[in-house]
């Protein structure tokens, strides 16, 4: 798919992070140590290897009345497995991988944020070596139930109200004067649509 014409493209882009996840059923019978052989087979790529705590977080609902759940009892046997990061040699270039997650992050490093494309490319590639492996350790493939996309944008030097149209309403006035918010932490959650039997959403947050 092309990049829109019509997308804003910026010289200095505040992107500081950015990361493409897909979330699947919980995968019989693949471990820890398997992600650390799938890094032996990236470690050209990423020569760096972290354990870390494993993530976890409910699968978006399809109606949009209903409430956020984890079914705790069907993750039990799942919970001592933790989450490999795969790092590069720059610390720009990150892949995480546990029993029900792939994530590929680019963060702001020396490199320059070479747009959505590159990292959305670099995930594809990375998912299919990851597909790959499994196959080669005779494990059965990834059910995908969910995808995420996420940036992180870090805007230095000017408050919140400067540059977020919704928190350009929080002024107040008081003594005879305008006052705006010291601080502030603005959230909102958007129904996007999507595929019959699917949904899209959007999650912004800005906080200090």
């Amino acid at each position: 798919m092309p990049r829109p014409e019509d997308l804003p493209d910026y010289r200095n882009p505040p992107i500081d992070e950015v990361a493409i996840a897909v979330q699947f059923a919980p995968i019989e019978g693949l471990y820890d140590e398997h992600a650390r052989r799938f890094w032996q087979t990236m470690r050209e790529e990423y020569p760096l290897l972290e354990n870390r705590p494993r993530l976890e977080g409910p699968i978006e609902p399809v109606d949009p009345h209903a409430t956020f759940s984890i079914d705790v009892s069907a993750l039990g046997a799942q919970l001592p497995q933790g989450r490999i990061w795969l790092i590069s040699a720059s610390d720009d270039l990150l892949i995480q991988v546990q029993n029900t997650r792939f994530i590929q992050n680019w963060r702001h490093r020396e490199t320059k944020y070479q747009r959505f494309e590159f990292v959305k490319d670099l995930f594809w590639n990375n998912f299919r070596k990851f597909r790959q492996f499994l196959d080669s350790e005779n494990v059965q493939q990834p059910v995908v139930q969910q995808v995420e996309i996420s940036y992180i944008n870090w805007i230095s030097g000017i408050p919140m109200y400067q540059f977020l149209l919704p928190a350009g309403s929080s002024e107040i006035h008081a003594r005879d004067s305008i006052v705006w918010p010291e601080e502030e932490i603005w959230n909102a959650r958007y129904l996007i649509g999507g595929e019959p039997g699917t949904v899209e959403r959007l999650y912004a947050q800005c906080a200090p």
